[in-house]
C-alpha cells in the first residue's frame, strides 16, 4: 500500500468518525427534544384532567342541587305526589289485572276466597293510602 492510500484511508475513517459523532449528536438531540415535547403533552393532559374533575365535580353538586330542590318542591306540594300516587297504583293494579288476565285459566281453578282476600287487600292499601295522603296534604296545608 501506497502511502498515498493509506492517507485516503485514514481521512475516509476520519471522516466516518466526524458524522458518526456528528449523527450521534443529532440523535441526542433529537432524544432530547422528543423527551422534552413529551414532558409537555403530559403536563397538558395532567391540567386537562384537572380541569374536567373540576367541571364534572361542579356538575355533580349542581345535579345534586337541582336533585334536592325538586324533591323539596316535590315532596312538599299535594299536588304532585298524590298524582304520583295515583298513578302507581294504577300501574300496579293495571300489572296485576294484566298477570290474571294471561293467567285467567288457572285463576279460574283457584279459590274464590283467595281472589276476595286479594281484592279486599287491594281496597284496604288504597284506603288507607287515601287517608294518610289526605291527612299528609291537610298538614302541609295547615303550614302555608
Amino acid at each position: 500500500m501506497s502511502t498515498s492510500t493509506s492517507q485516503q484511508i485514514d481521512d475516509a475513517a476520519s471522516r466516518a468518525d466526524e458524522k458518526r459523532q456528528e449523527l450521534q449528536r443529532d440523535a441526542e438531540n433529537a432524544a432530547h427534544r422528543a423527551e422534552k415535547k413529551a414532558n409537555e403533552i403530559g403536563d397538558e393532559i395532567k391540567k386537562g384532567a384537572k380541569n374536567f374533575e373540576k367541571a364534572a365535580s361542579r356538575a355533580a353538586l349542581d345535579a345534586k342541587k337541582e336533585a334536592t330542590q325538586f324533591w323539596s318542591t316535590f315532596s312538599s306540594n299535594p299536588e304532585y305526589w298524590a298524582s304520583t300516587l295515583a298513578s302507581v297504583n294504577l300501574v300496579l293494579l293495571g300489572a296485576g289485572a294484566v298477570y290474571a288476565y294471561t293467567k285467567r285459566d288457572e285463576i279460574r281453578h283457584t279459590d274464590r276466597g283467595t281472589i276476595a282476600a286479594t281484592v279486599a287487600g287491594i281496597a284496604a292499601l288504597l284506603g288507607v293510602q287515601t287517608y294518610a295522603a289526605n291527612e299528609a296534604a291537610k298538614a302541609q296545608n295547615s303550614g302555608f
